[in-house]
């Protein structure tokens, strides 16, 4: 808090400027009205409900884990896992695709928001289609995410019927998830 308070803030309330350090300012709250610590909370709230078994929380043991993965940068060599400790809600999750899946799901059937939040959350904040975690685009509700090497765009279609879920452990400004997410709802709508 004290190092977003010194770098003060880039826009007033009201305008869209994305920051990681917003989220931090999130998980905080979230533990305040909760009363709980947020990993335990996501645990009981998100993972449970929407089945998500291999999914957890970044430590220096990650590494260690049987099926970890490594991001590795455009020059091939490893990107450098950041301290997790300083990152609280932004980046401090891993899972699979197909947990990316079931928190879709579970997010467009309900099982971890009503209606009317789900409304709320979706809804455009800004001329980039962001509202609340994810871009609301003419086709897709998209999710994306970059951290050392690794690259993800998670989307799915308005009416919740088509789920696309890209992981990539590489860092390449030559391709673009969200771009690919695109081009393959268009042609599984081609398909239907």
């Amino acid at each position: 808090m004290e190092e977003i308070i010194k770098n003060g803030i880039k826009e007033q309330p009201g305008k869209w400027h994305y920051m990681d350090a917003n989220y931090i300012v999130l998980t905080k709250v979230l533990e305040k009205v909760s009363h709980q610590d947020y990993k335990t909370y996501l645990k009981e709230k998100i993972l449970k409900p929407s089945k998500m078994a291999h999914t957890g929380f970044m430590t220096d043991q990650y590494s260690r884990l049987p099926a970890a993965s490594i991001g590795y940068l455009a020059n091939g060599a490893a990107g450098q896992l950041p301290n997790f400790t300083q990152l609280p809600g932004v980046g401090d999750m891993y899972m699979t695709a197909t947990d990316m899946y079931r928190f879709d799901r579970a997010l467009w059937t309900g099982k971890l928001i009503n209606e009317q939040s789900k409304a709320q959350m979706f809804q455009p904040g800004s001329t980039s289609h962001y509202g609340m975690g994810f871009y609301n685009d003419p086709a897709l509700i998209v999710n994306r995410g970059y951290l050392s090497g690794w690259n993800v765009s998670n989307g799915f279609s308005h009416g919740g019927r088509i789920y696309i879920v890209l992981f990539s452990n590489e860092k390449n400004e030559k391709v673009s998830l969200s771009k690919m997410n695109g081009e393959l709802y268009t042609k599984i709508t081609a398909t239907i």
